[in-house]
C-alpha cells in the first residue's frame, strides 16, 4: 500500500463552520493535544511504500483509532461505528469536518499487521520523551512512595488468642 497524508480544504461541514461546541473536558480531546502525531506518522509511515500501490487510509486516524479502540476495550467493527457518531472520537482522529472516510474494519487488521514490536516502541519512546519534556526538572528524578502500613483484621483458623 502506498502512504500518503493529505490536508484537504475545509469543507461546509467543518466543526468551525458549523459551530460545533466540541466537549473541552473530553478525555480524547485532551489526549489528542499530548500526542506527538508528526512523530508517530512518520514512524509509521515507513512501513508503507512511497511509490507502488493504492493510496493508504489516514494514518493518524489508523493509530487513533487503534489508541481509542485498546483504551474502551472496543473491537474492531464497534470503534468503526463509534467514529460515524462520536464527534470527540472524530477530533482525535484528526478530523476537522464531519465528512470524512470510514475504515472498513478489516483494514484495522491490516494496519494492526504492520505494527511490530520496534515500531510500538519507537511510538512510545516518542511519546514519552514529550511528556518527560513538560514535567519540571525538580521533578524528573524524583520516585514517591507510599509507605504507609495499614493494619489487617483478619484472623485465621490457626492463630491462637
Amino acid at each position: 500500500m502506498k502512504y500518503s497524508q493529505n490536508s484537504e480544504q475545509s469543507t461546509l461541514f467543518s466543526f468551525d463552520m458549523m459551530k460545533i461546541e466540541l466537549p473541552k473536558g473530553n478525555e480524547l480531546i485532551q489526549m489528542a493535544k499530548e500526542i506527538d502525531w508528526d512523530c508517530m506518522i512518520e514512524i509509521v509511515g515507513k512501513k508503507y511504500s512511497t511509490k507502488e500501490g493504492r493510496p493508504s487510509s489516514s494514518l493518524r486516524m489508523m493509530i487513533a483509532l487503534e489508541i481509542a479502540k485498546r483504551k474502551y476495550g472496543m473491537s474492531d467493527c464497534d470503534i468503526v461505528e463509534q467514529l460515524k457518531v462520536d464527534l470527540a472520537l472524530k477530533v482525535f482522529c484528526g478530523f476537522n469536518s464531519c465528512d470524512h472516510q470510514i475504515p472498513d474494519p478489516g483494514s484495522l487488521t491490516k494496519f494492526r499487521k504492520r505494527l511490530d514490536k520496534e515500531t510500538l516502541i519507537q511510538m512510545e519512546a516518542v511519546n514519552v520523551r514529550k511528556m518527560i519534556r513538560r514535567v519540571p526538572l525538580r521533578i524528573r528524578h524524583q520516585v514517591i512512595v507510599d509507605s504507609s502500613c495499614i493494619p489487617a483484621n483478619i484472623s485465621y483458623p490457626t492463630d491462637s488468642k
